[in-house]
């Protein structure tokens, strides 16, 4: 497995986890529940880019 394949489960994986946060918000009525997924939401975001970017890198071969 090249560190491309591994970057490429690890964003599936970020995908997955926004998406389930992303559903769960649409199921709770609670605003602290809310106000939780919203940041795990956002941090998924985040570590979605962190790795598109690392992909990049990688095919641009730095």
């Amino acid at each position: 497995m090249t560190p491309l394949d591994v970057l490429r489960i690890a964003l599936e994986n970020e995908k997955k986890a926004y998406d389930f946060y992303d559903e769960m918000l649409r199921k709770h009525n609670s605003p602290l529940i809310e106000e939780i997924l919203i940041n795990l939401k956002d941090a998924e975001y985040k570590h979605h880019k962190i790795i598109e970017d690392k992909i990049a890198q990688i095919n641009k071969g730095i």
